[in-house]
Formats: structure tokens, sequence, C-alpha cells
């Protein structure tokens, strides 16, 4: 999607996955009994909260195995109004995002997470990944369950697909993920992509891009197409 945007405003996009999306095999439950026992327990959840668009339809498809009609859940949330929107279509639900923004940190200004002390927690998501928002929701008092419904792993490229696109100019790198980030880092310097304008989502990638030495970075507030169009002025 996001490539066809970048085409349809006039930029050549190359499309450079670094990361492969695994999804938990619904077809060999016994390989995750963790996420199938939630799962089964879904409606002894008071919060959900789905992580990613990802973590949306890999987890309709694990609930939509176990459960004829979505349980009933106090409330859910979602990181970004993307996965809202998918949430909503797939599940059924009214679903509370962001106010402002789009990060683990924006969901937890919404004035309901400031107090869920005793309240039992879901969080659907992928293996991986920083732990911060399960951290600060235990601090506030609640009991957090990972649904890890996806894995992630790390795709293997080929020197030649790395030359055929930084033998050309190449003027911006759109990175949506630090786990993108670190492994677009590691590049030989040959390539000079830490000298390339890039794109990242939010202010802790801005941070982290920086302590990696990419020398220009934006940041386009949000992973959503609109934010990141809108932040690509000079291309």
């Amino acid at each position: 999607m996001l490539c066809h945007a970048l085409s349809a405003v006039g930029i050549s996009p190359i499309s450079l996955p670094l990361v492969n999306i695994v999804p938990m095999s619904i077809e060999k439950p016994e390989r995750s009994p963790v996420l199938v026992e939630r799962i089964c327990k879904l409606d002894r959840y008071d919060i959900l909260i789905f992580i990613s668009s990802t973590a949306a339809k890999t987890g309709f498809t694990w609930v939509e195995k176990y459960w004829s009609i979505m349980p009933s859940v106090s409330k859910t949330f979602a990181i970004g109004p993307s996965t809202a929107k998918i949430v909503e279509s797939l599940f059924g639900c009214l679903v509370e995002k962001p106010t402002i923004g789009m990060t683990s940190e924006d969901l937890l200004d919404k004035s309901y997470l400031s107090d869920v002390d005793g309240k039992h927690i879901g969080i659907f998501r992928g293996v991986g990944g920083r732990h911060f928002l399960r951290d600060e929701l235990e601090n506030r008092g609640g009991v957090v369950d990972y649904l890890e419904v996806y894995k992630r792993e790390k795709r293997k490229i080929a020197m030649e697909e790395l030359v055929s696109i930084f033998s050309r100019k190449v003027d911006g790198i759109i990175c949506l993920s630090g786990e993108v980030l670190e492994l677009l880092s590691s590049f030989p310097s040959d390539f000079g992509v830490k000298g390339v304008v890039l794109y990242v989502p939010s202010t802790r990638l801005v941070r982290l891009a920086v302590e990696l030495g990419f020398s220009e970075v934006v940041n386009t507030n949000g992973a959503e197409t609109r934010s990141i169009l809108s932040s690509l002025t000079h291309l």
C-alpha cells in the first residue's frame, strides 16, 4: 500500500523487506500451546490491545478458530487508526486508539489505562520487540499476557540485491521499526545508507537512528501512509 501511494505522488519506490512476518501455524496448534490456552480463555480479559494490523489480522484467524463470536471484553485498544479500523471491521467491536500519535507511549496516555489495578490485559503482538507497554501496564497494577500470533525472521539478502539498489541514487529511506533500523545500520558502509535521509515514525526511533550513526533523520510522527507522505517534502 505504501509503495502504491508513493508511486501515485511521483516517487519511485524500491521495496527492500529485511524481515519476513511468519504467522504462528494455526494448522499445528500444538506448536503454540500458550497461545492456544490464552485464546481459549479470551473471555477472562478485561482489556485487549492490538499492536499492529498484522497482529489484528493474524489474531482474528486464531480467535475465529476457537470462538464462534467475539467474547465480550470491557475495552479494546489499538495502536494507530489503521489497526483500529481493521480490529473494528474483523471483530465487530468498538476500538479506542491514541488521541494523538501512534506509539505505545501515546496509547498509555489514554485515561482508562492510567489505573488498571487488577485488570487482566491481553496484548496481541509478534514474538520479540520491546516490552515497554507490558512493563508500564504491570507497573500500573495490570496482569498482562502476550498473545504472540506471529514471529519475525531476518530475511537473507544477497549482496547482489543490495548492489542493484544502492548503485543508483537513493534520495530517502523509510524505516518503520527498531528491529529493521538495526538491520539497516549493519549494511556495509560502502553503500552509504547512513548518509541518506532516513524517515522513521517516532521520537524513539529518531533517537535510536542517531545513536546508530544516521546523519539526517526525519520524524514522520506516525507510520500511517498519510503521515509518511506529508513528511516527504523534498522528494
